[in-house]
């Protein structure tokens, strides 16, 4: 009997499939079709490959179970047919302009998050002052995970765990917030909500799951001294807690059994790598190396603040921009290149340095989990990082699944498996790169009220 997680992410649709008799497991991979019009993501395509794939699953490599980790949230509207008319991602900006119409503290205190761009009111109002005959046409609200398991059940729900990241929910009572939808204006699409469920809520074998960060974090094993930080198309870390702990700068998820993941993942991270080789170079011959790993350690005169989307943590500014600073005319291209990926590190040691006081060691994975941004990350935060090749997404998903029909299985044997290499802090490559370090941050220190009126 198989066990499978399915992780739809924004570069893959990722499945990890565990045979529970023999503890044999494999990965089967494909590309995410991501297709926008205009702000809108249509997530057409990406469902049918996601059911394409499961019915592969059921019928080629016998899987019983399955359960679900998205990229989240993907804000879907659906029409009276059950059919997706509008989609915005999650660091999708439109209407980040209402923010500063509302009290923030009253967020922190019912939902325990900032006023971000992950949360959808905002969104809500948005489309309901541009796009009117889209919300007229809609039915419910729901994620891409709750959509996906209502196209396999024909049951709409959603989970409590993308909810908090809605904005919408009290932490508390696990429901809907009538006074965050009153303090709004949005009282009146409560009947556009779905009913709300827990991760492990399953029908017919098909376990709905959560976001992709909370089933990471699970797979991972996140307590309070042990985080997880994830280098892929955005970076996200987060460390566990007992207790919630509200902040200006970090996510609060909920962390299923454990309590809560203090969390932050900021807007773009491998994808800033493509906007570069396309808009920087160009598709032209640079005239050095552009892989990643072959960057040297050294850094340049010049540092870069690639914040091209906004940035989500710590910082919660969809008005800040990209900033190159102490560019001279000795500098060339590949002085660029070396600070823009020296800019990666600085961002994940941004948000690793403020997650906890406390010692604690961090599991690393994904694509730009390797020299030299790790190496930085590790010195500069001072933080033992293990990289473990371990698709912690679809192993997560597969852990809810588990766990929701009572199999009881060793994942953490998978987990050590996984395990490859330690990264240790090193005080000369930290003292090499504290003074473009501190750049870094005091750029966006000293430059905030100018984002303001950009």
């Amino acid at each position: 009997m198989k066990i499978a997680g399915i992780d739809v992410g924004s570069t893959n649709i990722k499945a990890f499939v565990l045979d529970i008799d023999d503890d044999k497991s494999f990965i089967i991979k494909q590309s995410t079709p991501i297709k926008f019009n205009n702000e809108f993501l249509d997530i057409k395509p990406i469902v049918s490959e996601v059911l394409l794939l499961i019915q592969d699953l059921v019928n080629k490599y016998g899987v019983k179970f399955i359960g679900f980790s998205t990229m989240a949230p993907i804000f879907t509207l659906v029409n009276f047919d059950n059919e997706p008319i509008g989609a915005l991602m999650y660091n999708s900006p439109v209407g980040s302009e209402y923010f500063k119409l509302f009290d923030e503290n009253l967020f922190l205190k019912i939902n325990l998050n900032p006023l971000n761009t992950q949360m959808v009111f905002q969104k809500i109002l948005w489309l309901r002052d541009n796009y009117p005959s889209l919300i007229e046409k809609t039915k419910y609200f729901i994620d891409l995970n709750g959509y996906i398991f209502m196209k396999l059940t024909g049951k709409v729900k959603q989970d409590t765990h993308i909810a908090l990241e809605w904005g919408l929910l009290d932490y508390r009572s696990r429901s809907w917030s009538e006074e965050i939808l009153d303090e709004v204006g949005l009282r009146g699409v409560m009947d556009k909500l779905p009913e709300l469920v827990d991760p492990t809520y399953t029908i017919n074998d098909i376990t709905i799951g959560t976001v992709d960060v909370v089933v990471s974090a699970l797979a991972l094993m996140v307590n309070e001294k042990r985080a997880f930080a994830s280098y892929g198309t955005t970076f996200c870390a987060g460390i566990g807690s007992r207790e919630p702990r509200p902040s200006k700068a970090f996510y609060n998820d909920l962390l299923l059994d454990y309590g809560y993941l203090i969390n932050g993942c900021n807007s773009m991270y491998g994808s800033l790598i493509d906007w570069f080789k396309s808009n920087i170079v160009m598709g032209k011959e640079a005239g050095f190396d552009l892989n990643v790993e072959n960057v040297p350690e050294n850094p340049t005169n010049v540092v870069f603040l690639p914040y091209l989307q906004g940035e989500r943590s710590p910082i919660f500014d969809p008005r800040a921009v990209g900033v190159i600073y102490g560019l001279n005319t000795n500098n060339n291209i590949k002085d660029l290149w070396i600070a823009f990926i020296h800019s990666l590190a600085y961002i994940a040691t941004h948000i690793i340095e403020h997650l906890s006081d406390y010692q604690f060691d961090v599991m690393s994975y994904g694509g730009l989990a390797r020299r030299p941004i790790i190496n930085i990350v590790s010195s500069l935060t001072n933080r033992r990082q293990y990289i473990v090749n371990i698709e912690a997404a679809a192993l997560g998903a597969a852990m809810i699944a588990a766990k929701a029909n009572d199999i009881r299985l060793d994942f953490d044997r998978v987990i050590n498996i996984g395990a490859s290499s330690v990264i240790e802090p090193n005080e000369i490559l930290r003292s090499m790169h504290m003074k473009n370090y501190h750049i870094f941050k005091e750029l966006y220190v000293r430059l905030h009220d100018l984002f303001q009126v950009s």
